[in-house]
């Protein structure tokens, strides 16, 4: 969660007083019972009085943010050097005073600020980035046979219709002027057969191994197990295939298809759910991912132990020894991106299967993600300033205490401010001399 201030650091500033409090008109009428909730959450004392006012009129300047430090709490506490207490206000508020208000600080300075933020998903991550790499040594010798198997079938494609397809497009091979053609259509026709010629001698380059042919098919782990190609880079106009009668890029292709077709029936099926079940490990790694990137939130304890039990469940998922096969390779093209590699095209995948455990990891990984999102309390935007908390000591004391904070950070319903447990302050309960001291309303 993105925070903005040290609530801890409040809550010791607050202990053991009386206080009453100052509300800016920024938290509106309803602010008033939610000031006096969270003066008695921190303080272990209601307040003795909540009343409208604004932070101006009670103190000149404005908190400063250049003398901005980090606490043992590792959140951020500001100076208030600058801040004097208005005489006028003083005399009328003798008393030990907090004043709650929209903070007077320039947007765009306070919006350039490093962010802060508690909770992290550290652990885990590190976990599943260990458990990948142990994983990988073990399933390598046999993506290893399948790159190898798709290489030899592959390299029998290449073999087979190479030949005829640069015979095909050699008229072409060196590039021509305009001036060389009586018309447009057979100079775009020819820009057609030179950009497809230079898109071939990718293929015609591949040497007699998978690592002397960048184009070939090869397994890839990422969210399952895939087989793509990374195919070349030279552009082709859209219109080319028209032009000519044929698409080179698609036959070229084509090769990659049969030589996955050629190839996964023999795949060990074993094997296969389980190299899945790897590559599902990056899955869950982006979807932790988006779920703790910070952001202006709240959760409930109970809500963080079920997130934590669903992603225990999700580890033991993918410890498990079931490796039944109910699937199998499908053809399926598309374009992914496969981290460290870049963009594939797809040409086949492994279906685990209706009611496979590897189908039901990746369900449980998204659903987790879409359950923490859902889950979160006071969601806010950026955008909007801070809230302004200054404690005022009693009689002529000085200031005792400047922050600013989000106003998530003080006040989310039920779940109270928000300490350095990551979690809510516990309310005070009550007595019947405390309960008649309280505020009306």
């Amino acid at each position: 969660m993105r925070v903005a201030g040290d609530v801890d650091a409040l809550a010791a500033a607050l202990a053991g007083q009386r206080w009453s409090v100052v509300v800016g008109p920024r938290l509106g009428e309803p602010g008033r019972a939610a000031v006096s909730d969270l003066v008695a959450r921190l303080s272990g004392e209601a307040a003795l009085e909540v009343e409208r006012g604004a932070l101006g009129a009670a103190l000149h300047g404005a908190p400063s943010l250049v003398d901005r430090q980090v606490g043992a709490s590792g959140r951020p506490i500001y100076g208030g050097a600058g801040l004097t207490i208005d005489p006028v206000w003083r005399a009328e508020h003798p008393g030990a005073t907090l004043v709650i208000d929209e903070a007077p600080v320039d947007l765009a300075e306070w919006g350039a600020l490093p962010a802060f933020a508690v909770g992290t998903c550290e652990p885990p991550l590190r976990a599943l980035a260990d458990a990948q790499e142990a994983s990988l040594a073990e399933v390598g010798p046999f993506l290893d046979r399948v790159d190898a198997a798709l290489w030899r079938a592959f390299r029998a494609q290449l073999d087979a219709h190479m030949p005829a397809l640069q015979a095909a497009l050699t008229v072409d091979a060196e590039p021509r002027p305009r001036s060389a053609f009586a018309d447009g259509v057979t100079y775009e026709a020819h820009r057609c057969g030179h950009a497809y010629w230079r898109y071939l001698q990718a293929y015609a380059a591949c040497g007699p191994s998978p690592a002397t042919c960048p184009v070939a098919p090869r397994i890839v782990l990422s969210g399952g197990a895939r087989i793509g190609l990374a195919e070349p880079t030279i552009f082709v106009p859209e219109g080319c295939p028209g032009l000519l009668g044929r698409d080179y890029v698609d036959e070229l292709r084509g090769l990659g298809r049969a030589a996955v077709a050629a190839t996964t029936p023999g795949l060990s099926p074993e094997w296969s759910v389980l190299a899945d079940r790897l590559g599902m490990i990056g899955e869950i790694y982006a979807a932790l991912e988006d779920i703790c990137v910070p952001r202006r939130r709240r959760f409930a304890d109970a809500d963080l132990e079920e997130a934590r039990r669903r992603l225990g469940a999700l580890g033991e998922a993918l410890a498990a020894a079931d490796l039944r096969a109910r699937g199998g390779w499908v053809s399926d093209e598309a374009t992914i991106h496969v981290p460290g590699i870049g963009a594939l095209r797809q040409l086949g995948r492994y279906d685990a299967g209706r009611g496979s455990l590897n189908q039901e990891i990746r369900a449980s990984a998204r659903g987790l993600r879409e359950w923490v999102l859902r889950r979160a309390y006071c969601r806010q935007v950026p955008g909007e300033a801070p809230l302004a908390v200054v404690a005022v000591g009693a009689g002529g004391a000085p200031i005792g205490f400047v922050g600013l904070f989000f106003e998530e950070e003080l006040f989310c319903g039920e779940l109270g401010p928000l300490t350095g447990r990551g979690g809510a302050a516990e309310a005070p309960a009550l007595g019947e001399a405390e309960a008649e001291a309280a505020p009306a309303g």
